[in-house]
Order: C-alpha cells, then sequence, then structure tokens
C-alpha cells in the first residue's frame, strides 16, 4: 500500500483486542524481527527496543485512515485487499485483520490466499497491496533474517535496497554483538519507514 497515512491507520489499529483473539503462536510483533531473534549472545529485541510504525491509537487511525480515504492519490485505500499465505492458521490471523479494519477503521478489505510460491512472486515483484507473511530466521540470527529483505528479496526501490544492503554489510563487521544489533536496527528502521 504507498499511501503512507492509510498504511499507517491500517497499522494503527491493531491491538490488543487483535492479539487476545489469535491463537497462542501469534501475537502483534514489536518489528519486523521476532522476538526470538538473536545478535551474538544478545536478545535483539531485548537490546534494541521496538522498531514499529504502530500508533496504537484508534481514534488517531480513524482520523488518518478518512484523511486517506478522502485523497485524491489514496483512491487504493477504499478498495484494498490483502494477500496470505494459504492455511488455516494464516487464514485465521487474516480474517482477525479485516474484521478489526472493518469494526475501528470502516475499511473492507478483500481476502485473498495465494500458495508459498505465488506468495514469493508477489512479494519479489512489488504485485500486493497488503501481505499477511510469516517470517523465518532458521538460525534466530536478526542478520540472517534482516537479509532476506536485502537485494533478492522484497520488491523496494533501488536506493532503499541499496541503503540496506549497506547497512547489513556494516552489521557484518561490527566489532561487538550491541554495535552489530545498533546497525540491524537502523536497516529494520529504514523498512519500517518503507511500509513494511
Amino acid at each position: 500500500l504507498k499511501n503512507q497515512t492509510a498504511r499507517a491507520a491500517l497499522a494503527g489499529v491493531l491491538n490488543d483486542s487483535v492479539q487476545s483473539s489469535l491463537s497462542g503462536q501469534y501475537r502483534v510483533s514489536k518489528g519486523l524481527v521476532p522476538e526470538s531473534c538473536t545478535v551474538g549472545g544478545l536478545c535483539y529485541r531485548a537490546a534494541v527496543g521496538a522498531v514499529s510504525p504502530l500508533v496504537l491509537d484508534p481514534a488517531q487511525a480513524r482520523e488518518d485512515y478518512a484523511v486517506a480515504a478522502q485523497a485524491k492519490e489514496a483512491k487504493q485505500a477504499t478498495s484494498l485487499t490483502l494477500l496470505y499465505e494459504q492455511g488455516d492458521a494464516m487464514k485465521e490471523v487474516a480474517s482477525r485483520l479485516v474484521q478489526q479494519w472493518l469494526k475501528e477503521l470502516g475499511a473492507y478489505v478483500s481476502l485473498s490466499p495465494v500458495s508459498s510460491q505465488g506468495m514469493k512472486s508477489a512479494v519479489s515483484s512489488g504485485e500486493y497491496q497488503i501481505v499477511l507473511m510469516a517470517l523465518h530466521a532458521g538460525d534466530h540470527s536478526a542478520l540472517t533474517l534482516m537479509r532476506s529483505f536485502g537485494s533478492d528479496g522484497l520488491s523496494l526501490p533501488k536506493s532503499t535496497k541499496q541503503q540496506l544492503d549497506l547497512l547489513l554489510s556494516q552489521a557484518e563487521v561490527a566489532q561487538t554483538d550491541a554495535a552489530r544489533a545498533q546497525v540491524i536496527r537502523a536497516a529494520e528502521q529504514l523498512l519500517v519507514d518503507e511500509g513494511l
């Protein structure tokens, strides 16, 4: 979704009521990197704190969404589709999100399940408005996870990919785990600012 105001509004209503309605394996994230990821011997999220676009203020989110829906360049904000990877668990999460967006914002969002390959294709080409996908770092490394967004990952503007790749290169050579975590946080913030 290109309109940042609409994006912020949709994110702004993902509150505890959504989280409490989900099965135990899902929760609203404090950033792109899950809390289980590490940097060397450090818990990444504990070391850097939240990196989140969430305002968590439903009144502000409603106001922001109304502004976005009125904007001429935001016509897409009133006709949205959420892609999610096929499967009962993801369908449950997607359904809860759509219910919350309708209840809190009056936003009608249709659901579109896709295969794993369809998800990879949509994400790498940028052919989506909103996507719900699981993020994995097999070795629980924050750096490994962030690399998945790099040059061969998501469809991002060229300048953003260059900045991201530079930050990830700097993280690889950082002298301490704490310094590495801060560089990874800068990369994560870059992606959050891009609307991921």
